[in-house]
């Protein structure tokens, strides 16, 4: 990554650069150009895999809860800057229920957004069955097993069709002074709408005290479900997927199925759709 920022210090005009993040994906910068700041991405090989089409989609999305796009390329990305705390922030000082309102009025506004015709974003339908696929699954517990197999009846059973950020969570929105809360780093999918705030309900990883709770998660689908107008079973039912799909990317990357996703998938399954 260090070999490409000069080549983006000239190419776009820029200024100043300071690393703020680095990721398996990405290395970011927050940069000065003509006197205003923003942020430049540098993509890693696997960036450029799985985050590539994240500026196409907040293009698409522009104005509708995301944030803006200046420049980009399969190499980098040049966002606008936001100065603001992560959503995160509202659910450390005990405002939980305010923070999941946010996301969902954040995810009613992204879901608006009209489906491209000739877009590029990921298949609902393959995104999930392929990460399942993935995943090394011998030593699996059986709740994955079981997950895997009601993901198939949803991925074929799907409603409401529309572009999903597809990574949700409490660290993927914030805020703007100007703008208010703002939505970044998309998976960039397209398909049943319940999936993305479903995605939330594992999350954040930073209170699993919140994540493991029932009585919390059946509130925060409550939440969900009123603000964005979506049957809460599909909520309860994408959850537990979401959950068991959480915990396969902890055993694709670190060798060993995450624990507290697991968990969470644990307690929702005694609500998912039966016999369907």
């Amino acid at each position: 990554m260090i070999e490409l920022l000069p080549k983006y210090i000239e190419a776009w005009d820029l200024s100043s650069a300071e690393l703020i993040a680095e990721t398996a994906t990405s290395h970011v910068y927050k940069v000065d150009k003509d006197g205003t700041p923003y942020v430049l991405k540098l993509y890693t090989e696997l960036g450029r895999i799985h985050e590539v089409m994240g500026p196409a989609f907040l293009k698409t999305c522009e104005g509708n809860g995301v944030v803006g796009v200046i420049d980009y390329n399969d190499e980098a990305c040049l966002l606008e800057y936001i100065d603001g705390p992560e959503v995160l922030s509202l659910v450390d000082d005990n405002r939980d229920e305010e923070a999941t309102l946010i996301i969902a009025q954040t995810l009613n506004k992204i879901h608006k957004t009209p489906i491209p015709e000739n877009h590029q974003f990921d298949d609902f339908n393959k995104h999930i069955l392929k990460s399942f696929n993935k995943t090394p699954l011998d030593d699996a517990p059986d709740i994955i097993l079981s997950a895997m197999r009601f993901a198939e009846k949803l991925v074929n059973n799907q409603q409401e069709i529309c572009i999903l950020h597809g990574d949700m969570h409490h660290k993927n929105v914030m805020h703007h002074s100007t703008k208010g809360w703002l939505a970044l780093d998309p998976h960039s999918l397209v398909g049943d709408r319940a999936y993305d705030c479903a995605n939330t309900l594992h999350n954040p990883k930073e209170h699993p005290e919140l994540s493991q709770n029932k009585d919390r998660l059946l509130k925060q689908v409550d939440i969900f479900s009123l603000e964005m107008n979506i049957d809460p079973q599909r909520i309860i039912d994408y959850a537990y997927v979401c959950s068991a799909l959480s915990s396969c990317w902890t055993k694709q990357d670190d060798g060993e199925f995450g624990q507290e996703a697991l968990d969470t998938s644990s307690i929702l399954e005694k609500y998912i759709s039966k016999g369907e």
